[in-house]
């Protein structure tokens, strides 16, 4: 799969106080899989559609970064 760029994002990990810088669609899918923080399935559904949809090509990188 062809990794796909977008704007630097800061999110906070499952670890108190640590966070991670998110610069593409393969490090959101990994952020996704091993550090999403709590357990709300609806933000989380929403993020693994989208993330789909970049690889897909119907939607921009650039979105992905202003769901999270």
């Amino acid at each position: 799969m062809e990794d796909k760029p977008f704007k630097e994002i800061t999110l906070m990990t499952r670890q108190l106080g640590k966070m991670k810088v998110i610069t593409s669609i393969m490090q959101a899918a990994e952020f996704i899989v091993n550090e999403w923080p709590g357990t709300d399935t609806e933000k989380l559904d929403i993020a693994k559609h989208a993330l789909l949809e970049c690889y897909d090509g119907t939607l921009s990188p650039g979105i992905v970064a202003w769901l999270y």
